[in-house]
């Protein structure tokens, strides 16, 4: 994998906060769905050309960046996670990522972008009317950040495999039944500044190709049988686009990002 690795240092996993750098690259199979890609239906050979042709710029564009933080799980009751935060208390309220927290000791926090410049490529293709090639642009972004997510959680798996620890799925806000709202606690617990990353009044992102969520940690001795207890498999929207298949515990499906 092409991949500048994070420094998790010595004693991960403690509460600590650190910068991880990769180089961009994308979640191919995500980007084809976006663009109209199913399991009986293929791209339209015009949308394939306009994907290679944008590709390479929209790679030259990307600045993935990943900021992170470890917290203690003091509490997980029936509908929200209660984490130890200095000599404060902070809460996250969902029903369903409470269920697949249970169990865990730790929570690892993140926020994850690949910068500004591809909105604003987004955004002048948009303004001169090039409203295809804008979408096609903005699938691409869409499977970086992704891509930029998903690494970040597989290399953090992979290092976790030497600590006794092993990691459950991963979670983000506005997502089942966890409240858009949500992104200011999250946020008042990581300094998203150092990556550039802001909220709007809304609880949106700025850039809005970022992704912030969250993913627990559990001891295996203690981890619960149902690990990889997936929510999504008692929702009945079956063709959502962050709809995660079974069995995916320690390397969750793909999630959607910023554009709730």
């Amino acid at each position: 994998m092409n991949m500048i690795s994070p420094r998790f240092g010595e004693n991960m996993p403690r509460r600590q906060q650190s910068l991880s750098h990769y180089r961009p690259d994308f979640d191919m199979d995500m980007v084809q769905r976006l663009l109209g890609r199913r399991r009986r239906r293929h791209m339209t050979r015009t949308t394939g050309k306009r994907l290679t042709t944008y590709r390479r710029p929209v790679l030259d564009r990307l600045r993935p960046r990943v900021t992170w933080k470890v917290y203690d799980i003091t509490a997980c009751t029936g509908d929200s996670i209660a984490l130890q935060n200095g000599g404060n208390t902070a809460r996250l309220g969902s029903r369903k990522m409470a269920a697949s927290l249970k169990g865990a000791d730790k929570l690892v926090c993140f926020v994850a972008t690949i910068g500004a410049g591809i909105d604003k490529m987004i955004e002048a293709f948009g303004a001169k009317g090039s409203i295809a090639d804008a979408y096609v642009i903005d699938a691409l972004a869409s499977g970086a950040i992704e891509n930029t997510a998903q690494r970040f959680q597989d290399d953090f798996i992979h290092r976790l495999s030497r600590r006794s620890y092993v990691a459950g799925l991963r979670f983000s806000p506005g997502y089942c039944d966890w409240s858009i709202g949500e992104q200011n606690t999250l946020f008042s617990l990581l300094d998203c500044e150092n990556i550039g990353v802001s909220l709007s009044d809304t609880a949106l992102m700025n850039p809005r190709k970022s992704i912030s969520a969250v993913f627990g940690l559990y001891d295996p001795k203690r981890a619960p049988r149902n690990l990889d207890y997936n929510p999504c498999s008692r929702c009945g929207k079956g063709d959502c686009i962050a709809r995660r298949s079974s069995g995916t515990a320690a390397t969750p499906a793909k999630q959607h990002h910023n554009e709730q």
